[in-house]
C-alpha cells in the first residue's frame, strides 16, 4: 500500500474534537439527518406494495436489479454533475428526483406500470449519496471523519428505529395498500423538508461552489496513487460479506429450527450492538485504520459464530457481535478513504466508494443462495473468509511476513 501522509492527531482537548468545530456544512448535514428517517416508514413495505399491484416475484427481482444498474450508472454522473453543479446543488437536485418525487409519485400510483418508474427514478437517489458523502467528509481532520460519521449514523438510526412499528400498527389497522400510499406521503414530506433547510442554510456558506475538476482518467490515476485502491477493495469485500448473510432468517427458521417469533430479538439484538457501538464511536478518539480492523474481525468472529450456531445463544451472540461490528468496520473504512485524498478527488472517492460497495452486495447476494443450497452454514464461513481477507489487505505491510505480504 502506498503511504500517505496524515496530519497528527491533535491532542485530548484541542480544538476539533467537539461538534462546535466542525465546519458548518458538516453540522447542518448531521443535525438535519434525522429528517431522512422517514424513508424508514416505507422501506419495510416496498417489495409487499410493488406486490400489491400485481407485479410477481420475477418482475420484482428483475425491478430490483434494474433499479441497481441504474443506480451506478448514476453514482458515476453524480461525481461528474458535483464537480460542475457543486456539492450541495447535486445533492438537492437528486435528492429530490430520488426520494421525493418517487414517493410522491407511489402515493398517488394507479397501476403496477407507475409503481415500476417510480422505483426506477428512486436509483437517482445514488447520485446524491456521491455529493453528500464529499460534502460531509470536506475539511475535517482524520479524527474528527469517525466521529461525524458516527453522529450521522446515531441521530438516523435512532429517529429510524421505532418507525417501522408504526408502519406496521398503520398497515394493520387500514390495509397495505392505505396506509403505504399515506406512508409514502409522509416520507415524501419529510425528505423534501430535509432538502429545503439544507439549501436554505447551505446555499450561502459554503458547498455550493463546485470544487477542483480533474478529467476522470487523471481522478483515477490519482486516487490509485494515494493508497486508496486497498481500502476500496476492502470495502467491497465487507458488502460482499454482509450480502453473503443474506438468508440469516430461513437459516434461523428452517435449518436451525427456531421459532420465528425469535426474528425480531434477533434484529433488536444486532440493532442495540450497532447503537452501542455507534454512540461509543461519538466520545472516542481513534483512528479510521483501528476502527476498520477492529470491526472487520470482530465480523469475522460473529459470522463464524452464526455458522457455528446450533441453538439460541450463539444465534443472539452472533447477532451482538455483528452488530457491534458494523459500525466500526463501516465507518472505519469509510473515513480512512476520505482521510487518503485531497479535496480535488473527494467526489470521485465517494463515487468509488459507493461503487465498490454495491459491486461487492451485487457479488455477496448472488453467491448467497448458491452456498446456501450446499451447506445452510456455508454463506457464514464465506463471509468470516471475506472479512479476514479484507483485514489482511488493511494491515500495515511491515505487520505482515514476507510471503503474506507479496500475495497482499
Amino acid at each position: 500500500m502506498t503511504r500517505v501522509e496524515r496530519e497528527p492527531l491533535p491532542a485530548s482537548g484541542e480544538r476539533g474534537t467537539r461538534s462546535a468545530d466542525w465546519p458548518r456544512p458538516v453540522r447542518v448535514l448531521v443535525l438535519t439527518s434525522p429528517l431522512f428517517a422517514a424513508t424508514s416508514l416505507v422501506a419495510p413495505l416496498s417489495v409487499a406494495y410493488q406486490h400489491a399491484f400485481g407485479l410477481g416475484p420475477e418482475a420484482i427481482g428483475l425491478l430490483g436489479a434494474a433499479t441497481s444498474a441504474l443506480g451506478v450508472g448514476l453514482l458515476l454522473f453524480g461525481g461528474w454533475a458535483a464537480g460542475r453543479w457543486g456539492r450541495v446543488a447535486t445533492m438537492s437536485v437528486f435528492d429530490g428526483l430520488g426520494f421525493v418525487l418517487p414517493f410522491a409519485w407511489l402515493a398517488l400510483a394507479r397501476s403496477p406500470t407507475e409503481v415500476a418508474a417510480a422505483t426506477l427514478l428512486g436509483a437517482a437517489g445514488q447520485a446524491a449519496n456521491v455529493a453528500y458523502g464529499a460534502l460531509l467528509m470536506a475539511d475535517l481532520t482524520p479524527e474528527q471523519r469517525p466521529r461525524v460519521l458516527a453522529w450521522e449514523h446515531l441521530l438516523l438510526a435512532l429517529t429510524s428505529a421505532a418507525l417501522p412499528l408504526a408502519a406496521s400498527l398503520l398497515v394493520g389497522a387500514w390495509g397495505l395498500v392505505p396506509a403505504a400510499r399515506v406512508l409514502y406521503a409522509i416520507a415524501a414530506v419529510g425528505v423534501g423538508a430535509m432538502v429545503l433547510v439544507r439549501v436554505a442554510l447551505l446555499r450561502r456558506r459554503g458547498g455550493w461552489t463546485p470544487p477542483p475538476r480533474l478529467a476522470l482518467g487523471e481522478a483515477l490515476r490519482d486516487l490509485h496513487g494515494t493508497g486508496a485502491t486497498p481500502v476500496l477493495v476492502a470495502g467491497a469485500l465487507l458488502a460482499a460479506g454482509g450480502a453473503l448473510g443474506l438468508l440469516a432468517q430461513v437459516r434461523i427458521t428452517e435449518a436451525l429450527r427456531l421459532d420465528a417469533s425469535w426474528l425480531g430479538p434477533f434484529a433488536t439484538v444486532m440493532t442495540a450492538g450497532d447503537l452501542m457501538a455507534t454512540a461509543a464511536l461519538t466520545r472516542v478518539r481513534a483512528h479510521a485504520r483501528a476502527l476498520a480492523l477492529a470491526g472487520l474481525l470482530l465480523a469475522a468472529l460473529g459470522v463464524a459464530l452464526f455458522a457455528l450456531a446450533s441453538g439460541l445463544l450463539l444465534v443472539l451472540g452472533s447477532a451482538l457481535v455483528v452488530g457491534i461490528a458494523g459500525p466500526l468496520a463501516g465507518l472505519g473504512t469509510g473515513a480512512w478513504l476520505h482521510d487518503a485524498v485531497p479535496e480535488s478527488l473527494r467526489d470521485h472517492a465517494s463515487t468509488a466508494q459507493l461503487a465498490a460497495r454495491t459491486a461487492g452486495t451485487f457479488a455477496g447476494s448472488a453467491l448467497a443462495g448458491v452456498l446456501y443450497t450446499l451447506d445452510p452454514a456455508w454463506p457464514w464461513w464465506a463471509a468470516a473468509g471475506a472479512f479476514l481477507l479484507a483485514a489482511l489487505i488493511l494491515v500495515p505491510r511491515r505487520f505482515l511476513p514476507r510471503t503474506v505480504e507479496a500475495a497482499v
